[in-house]
């Protein structure tokens, strides 16, 4: 499906805007990319869930602009995993935003994985391997034990298994972000014993919508969760 010339320059004009609002500037090649994305995304929803949005302007300023607000963690990392990706947020995303870091996508269910991978071949995204597996299982691998710098997840499950699951993922010093809404902090009361430093980075969406990243990095030692705010 492609978008009439005058509703794609509209479409990259609000993705710019949003990724300006997450302190990002978007070459051409990305706004070109991130279009295409989102195009096919609504193209692919008339024949099966993959987002509630009905239109690029909320796949935009709900999905894109919260994605964009984690690009600044990625900084070039050796190797970045999302778990549970879905329709590819924040991982596709982030990946073409930051073409230089490897992005591995984790999904369970064939629908969006065939989405995925077919998203990658049409638009062109060379950073990116999608992995069709539960997250708990893609974890458990010997292969995988200790491979990313960055573990993503978009409001999948709750802190604590986030966390769990994440651990044997992470080289050391090696961060999980958990992209959560503001009760995120209750649940983090209870993380007694996790080998994580907790950052919490509280933002918006243009629409008020209050957000937070939850960043936490692997300690050395294994104590108790700290909390920054």
């Amino acid at each position: 499906m492609e978008l009439p010339e005058a509703e794609r320059a509209a479409l990259q004009k609000e993705l710019a805007h949003q990724a300006r609002r997450a302190r990002i500037e978007l070459d051409p090649e990305r706004l070109a990319k991130l279009s295409q994305f989102v195009d096919l995304l609504l193209f692919w929803r008339r024949r099966m869930a993959l987002v509630g949005s009905r239109t690029w302007q909320d796949v935009v300023r709900k999905h894109c602009a919260d994605s964009f607000h984690a690009a600044h963690l990625v900084d070039e990392a050796r190797r970045v995993a999302d778990l549970g990706t879905g329709a590819g947020f924040p991982g596709l995303v982030l990946a073409i935003v930051c073409p230089g870091s490897p992005f591995v996508l984790v999904e369970s269910r064939a629908k969006p994985v065939s989405f995925l991978r077919y998203c990658i071949r049409e638009i062109g995204i060379e950073n990116v391997e999608v992995v069709r597996a539960r997250a708990e299982d893609f974890a458990a691998a010997p292969e995988q034990r200790g491979r990313y710098d960055l573990v993503f997840s978009r409001g999948v499950w709750p802190l604590d298994e986030f966390l769990s699951v994440s651990e044997s993922l992470l080289s050391e010093g090696g961060k999980a972000i958990a992209m959560k809404g503001p009760r995120v902090r209750e649940e983090a009361v209870g993380l007694l014993r996790a080998p994580f430093d907790l950052v919490f980075e509280e933002y918006s969406l243009e629409a008020g919508e209050r957000r937070v990243l939850v960043v936490a990095t692997l300690r050395r030692s294994r104590g108790a969760v700290r909390c920054f705010t």
